[in-house]
């Protein structure tokens, strides 16, 4: 009896103890703790946990007064946060001198234990600002850095994308996996390989949208994380064409009335209509280029996305 009841307390124990080792080493790995709201681009200490590890990556919050730094419009784009309402920004490659590569990085919530296996996942989207790039990235350390920190480039990233990841509409998963090699304390992000190529001289940026970090001993937690989250758009059946000339139409599955926001690549309200069920927008009056449009009902956004005018 006393034995059974060693062994179904053991049992328990362990139980208990890999349950806490599933959960998300990343502390606030969605941004969306903050000591206050960003009102202009390098400020990413407004964000609870998160420092920069390497000049100014940015930090970007529905609650900013500022349009630079909002979400989900902002001065480096349109993106819906992955999840909540927050997300981070940082510089991936440089075809020029300046402003160089930017990296971010967290204290973990506990050290790793050196031979155990680990699974990490990130999602990234494209800005639009420069040139689509590869080689972003997790790095593990055992010491933080701080904003005036130089990275070794080293080819030497324990999670990475060899993708060129030019989605400006969706979010990126990166997924990966590794063995600790040391009790890492410290997880950093950004591009740590030398010889990219993928942004040409003069580039000077290539700008990603960081959020929902996830590093865990189980892959189901951080691999579930990394599920592409999108507004509710089921009521919106089609926006087209993209490309569009001189009409933009609309067409919805359902009668209720609707709302649609044209913005311009600066942010710029530059249209609302109001319609139900179906709409054609008049656009001869727009320059060709790059628009944003946010389609809205009573309660909230349900589909948002980009288009493009010849």
């Amino acid at each position: 009896m006393k034995k059974t009841i060693i062994l179904l307390f053991n049992a328990l124990f362990l139980s208990a103890f890999d349950t806490s080792n599933a959960q998300n080493l990343v502390p606030n790995p969605d941004f969306e703790n903050h000591f206050s709201c960003p009102v202009q681009t390098g400020e990413l200490y407004r964000c609870e946990d998160w420092t920069s590890y390497g000049f100014t990556p940015d930090y970007f919050n529905s609650c900013s007064p500022d349009t630079v730094v909002n979400v989900p419009k902002n001065n480096f784009g349109y993106q819906i946060a992955a999840s909540g309402n927050a997300y981070a920004g940082f510089i991936n490659e440089s075809g020029g001198p300046a402003p160089p590569r930017e990296y971010l990085g967290v204290a973990l919530t506990q050290p790793l234990i050196a031979g155990q296996k680990y699974f990490a996942s990130l999602k990234v989207s494209f800005s639009g600002v420069g040139c689509a790039s590869t080689k972003i990235g997790i790095r593990m350390s055992t010491l933080p850095y701080d904003s005036t920190s130089i990275q070794t480039l080293n080819n030497d990233a324990v999670v990475f994308t060899d993708s060129l990841v030019n989605d400006t509409l969706n979010w990126f998963p990166i997924t990966g996996s590794f063995i600790a090699d040391s009790n890492y304390a410290y997880l950093m992000i950004g591009n740590f390989f030398s010889n990219v190529a993928s942004c040409p001289a003069g580039t000077y940026t290539s700008y990603y949208y960081l959020d929902d970090v996830c590093l865990s001993t189980d892959s189901l937690t951080c691999y579930t994380i990394t599920g592409i989250q999108t507004p509710k758009n089921d009521l919106v059946q089609n926006v087209f064409p993209n490309p569009f000339n001189e009409l933009l139409n609309i067409q919805c599955k359902t009668s209720e009335r609707m709302e649609i926001k044209l913005y311009d690549i600066a942010s710029r309200k530059i249209l609302t209509k109001k319609f139900s069920t179906t709409i054609s927008i008049n656009t001869k009056q727009l320059n060709p280029g790059i628009y944003f449009y946010e389609i809205r009902n009573n309660e909230h956004v349900i589909k948002a996305g980009k288009v493009i005018k010849n």
